[in-house]
């Protein structure tokens, strides 16, 4: 709940939600302009996870309708009216790379814009491959820079805003604003 302290969810277009289940990630997103829907990306592809999933995060928006009423969060948005839709992604063909899939599909998402018909194509294996290369050399390449100390990941990037900028030219997301 606090990572929506201080941001107004109705003002969002997209909110992106990264789910866990079973040991899997995959990425809901509700779309709140136009007509509200919960898309489901999911490259393990479950639908019997998708209707417990969306009743919880009708739940959530609830709340906060509920917490902030004189924001412009509507109460259309969070009633059962709200779709849930399975989003047809390509698939993994194997048991590991559903968070590089997960990241993929929420950068072409965030880089498609308003429009779900704007996005040129979901991850598919052979992305997901050359992603999870490009993240390990990256990796490999920060500890490096970092004085070669075995330092965790979110503590070696908190250390060096000059290293988020890299990440953020690396995956087509530019200067941070």
């Amino acid at each position: 709940k606090g990572w929506t302290k201080s941001t107004c969810l109705s003002e969002k277009d997209c909110i992106l939600l990264p789910i866990n289940s079973e040991l899997h990630w995959w990425l809901a997103a509700v779309r709140t302009h136009g007509s509200t829907q919960i898309l489901c990306l999911d490259s393990l592809e479950d639908a019997s996870r998708y209707d417990s999933t969306a009743h919880y995060i009708r739940g959530y928006l609830e709340r906060e309708w509920q917490e902030r009423p004189s924001s412009t969060f509507s109460r259309c948005l969070v009633q059962d009216a709200m779709e849930c839709c399975p989003t047809t992604v390509p698939q993994q063909d194997n048991g590991w790379d559903c968070g590089v899939f997960l990241l993929e599909n929420a950068l072409q998402l965030f880089m498609a814009g308003r429009s779900v018909a704007g996005v040129p194509t979901w991850c598919d294996q052979e992305t997901a491959v050359r992603r999870r290369s490009c993240l390990r050399r990256t990796l490999y390449r920060l500890q490096a820079e970092s004085s070669g100390e075995r330092v965790a990941v979110p503590e070696l990037l908190s250390r060096s805003p000059e290293l988020v900028a890299k990440l953020r030219v690396l995956w087509g997301l530019g200067a941070a604003a």
